[in-house]
């Protein structure tokens, strides 16, 4: 079965389907041509979940925007699930070398397991809370303050990651006061 979805640039939706079908419809002439499609799975390629974090980490933001998507559609689809041990695991390993729109992107992903789908208490939710006070204390200091009201809202992981953030030397004194 087909499902179909209409999608226009890179705010589509995932759709979970077996089958995909791509038309043009408006400004279709002869020599009309996609330019670029690209088309993930959680599963994509041999690489797997580390492959698909390492594009979302990437410099290439179409290729990572849309792997971010996807992960995201698949931790909303786990949402039963109590922590992604093996999504946190592909993040910890890029965290700490990605840089720019990269590190924001892995940011914004472990929020989404923090809000989606938390681990339990104990060390999946301390590793959390770890990775997400890493990532937010190297980010520029006009990122790290944006960050923080996202840890509010995202529960006991995103307290016990601005508890971190509030201890952590390596934040100017205005940045650790703002994590209290």
């Amino acid at each position: 079965h087909h499902r179909r979805a209409a999608a226009v640039g890179n705010d589509a939706e995932p759709v979970a389907a077996r089958c995909l079908s791509v038309v043009v419809r408006e400004g279709a002439t002869a020599g009309t041509a996609i330019g670029e499609l690209a088309i993930y799975s959680e599963l994509d390629g041999t690489a797997g979940l580390p492959g698909l974090v390492e594009r979302v980490a990437g410099s290439d933001s179409v290729n990572a925007e849309g792997a971010l998507r996807t992960l995201r559609a698949a931790l909303a689809r786990r949402a039963a699930a109590r922590g992604d041990l093996k999504l946190m695991e592909a993040v910890s390993a890029l965290l700490p070398s990605a840089k720019g729109d990269g590190r924001r992107r892995l940011i914004e992903l472990l929020l989404d397991i923090a809000t989606q789908t938390p681990p339990a208490e104990g060390q999946g939710s301390e590793q959390l809370a770890e990775l997400l006070a890493q990532g937010i204390a190297q980010l520029p200091a006009a990122s790290v303050s944006a960050q923080l009201p996202s840890l509010t809202r995202a529960g006991s992981v995103g307290r016990k990651a601005l508890e971190r953030l509030a201890g952590s030397e390596a934040l100017a004194k205005p940045l650790r006061a703002d994590a209290m």
